[in-house]
């Protein structure tokens, strides 16, 4: 969801749209498992596995419609909670950080994410990277599949809250996604074990993820009440989502705080319904993408968003140019990511099915993209890769090329920085040095409207 380059949206909350990360949650969504011992074996890579292969393989082998069909009901019911936990969190580029401990080790910090699952990296598995895994592939937006092993951890501890026998990935995830510059790098992602079969209220302003006794939290009287569903990926998987409108069109939109951005729909929905505001520009460009590698996005300004009551003028909207059969078949019309997300207190009530949000007074989205024209990649920690060049930006004056690097920016050395810390420079001038030494003077534009 995620993830890119020329940051743009930034707001006093550091929540940030940008064309790159907004995928960050698509890359923890689509983890398609493939269950198959070698690459030979794999089919064409650009299929889904069979429905509920994901979900059988993070279950042990037990088949996804052991109990009601509801993907949620397959994960292991939570021990009733005596009293609230709160789980503090960081936001760091509009992304929620939390730092979580696997067995008993120490703390390292993870990328919430309720459009994935628990996925480890290997520097962050450690030892559990030689206990006997489940062999499959990993696929997401874009071409590529990675080789991850599924392993069973006996805790995963959160805060005062401890998660027993939990089936995780470990994956060698996309530098961009676990790169903190300076920071600690990553150990992963985890997703709705945290919460699900729970009732969980998200604060933005307050940094704070609250895990609340049955019965002990009720919606406000300006909150918007609403069903909560689970859509189910290709591969079996469930998230929540919500019903929202874009314009006159109602769809299915996945709640995914692993987004940063607000609005992307994808392809199909564009295609049917033409979100984008009459006569409006929508440009094209190229983003990181998820696990699977580049993806050309489009993006434009539509005319409204619609959540229950609450409406929004001029929403940023992004989605896929193109798409590969994972994304096409992924059975929502688009998700809500941390833009919308951070408007709103937040509580999903996975037990009773429905989800409310209370609405911030006086939170608008972001109706303008400024950017000095970059879109950026990040796949080493010594650079960052130009993978796009918005034509007649700044950087396109100045000569800057797809595939050149850039080695300081902002005066910082790349190595320092990480591409979620990229947004400190919105709507600034920037100074940047390619690794020919060449130094460019960038100011920002606006691009959308």
């Amino acid at each position: 969801m995620s993830g890119l380059r020329q940051t743009f949206v930034l707001g006093p909350d550091d929540s940030m749209t940008s064309p790159v990360r907004i995928l960050l949650g698509l890359a923890g969504l689509l983890l398609s498992a493939l269950a198959t011992p070698t690459l030979a074996d794999t089919p064409d890579k650009d299929a889904p596995p069979p429905p509920g292969a994901l979900l059988q393989e993070l279950n042990g082998g037990r088949g996804a419609g052991a109990s009601s069909g509801n993907a949620v009901d397959m994960l292991t019911a939570p021990s009733p909670l005596s009293a609230p936990i709160e789980i503090p969190f960081l936001i760091e580029g509009g992304h929620m950080l939390i730092e979580a401990s696997i067995n008993g080790g120490a703390k390292q910090t993870y990328l919430f994410d309720t459009g994935g699952r628990l996925v480890l990296t290997p520097e962050a598995a450690g030892d559990l990277k030689s206990l006997p895994g489940r062999q499959a592939m990993m696929a997401g937006i874009g071409p590529n599949t990675t080789k991850i092993s599924i392993v069973t951890i006996d805790r995963v501890t959160v805060g005062s809250l401890t998660l027993d026998r939990q089936s995780a990935a470990i994956a060698d995830l996309p530098n961009w996604i676990v790169d903190r510059g300076s920071k600690p790098r990553l150990a992963g992602l985890i997703g709705p074990e945290l919460i699900a079969r729970r009732i969980v209220t998200i604060d933005y302003r307050k940094r704070m993820m609250t895990l609340h006794p049955s019965g002990q939290v009720r919606p406000g009287s300006n909150a918007i009440v609403s069903r909560l569903g689970f859509s189910v990926s290709p591969d079996g998987l469930g998230h929540p989502s919500v019903r929202a409108s874009v314009g006159d069109a109602e769809g299915e939109m996945l709640i995914d705080t692993g987004a940063t951005g607000g609005l992307f729909l994808n392809e199909r929905f564009i295609t049917a319904h033409n979100p984008f505001r009459p006569g409006g520009k929508t440009i094209r460009f190229f983003s990181p993408g998820g696990v699977g590698g580049l993806l050309q996005m489009q993006a434009g300004v539509g005319t409204t968003f619609r959540l229950g009551t609450t409406v929004f003028d001029a929403p940023l909207i992004h989605g896929p140019v193109s798409q590969n059969r994972s994304l096409r078949d992924l059975n929502v019309s688009g998700i809500l990511g941390g833009e919308i997300l951070s408007r709103f207190v937040v509580t999903l009530d996975f037990p009773s099915n429905r989800a409310w949000f209370e609405p911030i007074a006086g939170a608008k989205l972001n109706s303008v993209w400024q950017s000095v024209g970059l879109m950026l990649n990040k796949p080493d920690p010594s650079y960052f890769e130009v993978i796009d060049v918005l034509a007649g930006t700044p950087a396109d004056r100045v000569g800057i090329r797809r595939g050149d690097k850039i080695v300081s920016y902002g005066g910082q050395p790349a190595r320092n920085l990480g591409l979620r810390d990229l947004s400190q420079f919105y709507g600034k001038p920037v100074s940047i040095v390619m690794e020919d030494r060449r130094r460019h003077e960038l100011s920002p534009v606006q691009i959308l409207p």
